[in-house]
């Protein structure tokens, strides 16, 4: 979740083929969820929340190294095996992970929701007109699903 804006759900959800680390720039797909109903048991989803959330998000460095650090200790090697699962490879499921959530951000005396506490930061307004000027014939016209726009007051420190 931290640095990639994905739900709880979307990350518990990723499998290792879904996992592209040795490129230029390590990625993360999401394409899948983690459910949980009543009377069943939690599982494995093949789409997220909506047909727009599927997509393929950078890993910042802290998360590629946390990863590839991961990788050995799970012992999984099958293609559809979960990143993150219980001892015995079921998924976890997404209340149990918020409850862990909002318990260590009490305990670092964070105060906000675990979904806006690790949500990835829009980029300043200088990255983003930068961005939107080397678009082909729409420089002025932000992308469709931008969480920004070159008009933003915003500033950041």
């Amino acid at each position: 979740m931290l640095g990639t804006s994905a739900r709880i759900g979307e990350v518990l959800a990723i499998r290792l083929q879904d996992l592209h680390l040795d490129g230029p720039i390590p990625t993360a797909r999401i394409a899948g969820t983690i459910i949980t109903r009543k009377g069943e048991p939690t599982h494995w989803q093949d789409h997220p929340k909506t047909d727009r959330s599927v997509r393929r998000v950078a890993l910042p460095a802290f998360a590629l190294h946390a990863i590839r650090s991961r990788l050995p200790r799970t012992g999984e090697t099958a293609p559809d095996a979960l990143l993150f699962s219980t001892r015995v490879g079921t998924p976890h499921t997404t209340n149990n992970i918020r409850r862990l959530l909002r318990d260590v951000m009490d305990e670092a005396r964070i105060e906000t929701s675990p979904r806006t506490a690790f949500a990835a930061p829009s980029p300043p307004p200088s990255t983003t007109s930068k961005a939107h000027s080397s678009l082909p014939n729409f420089p002025d016209m932000p992308t469709r699903g931008s969480r920004c726009s070159t008009t933003s007051s915003a500033t950041r420190p």
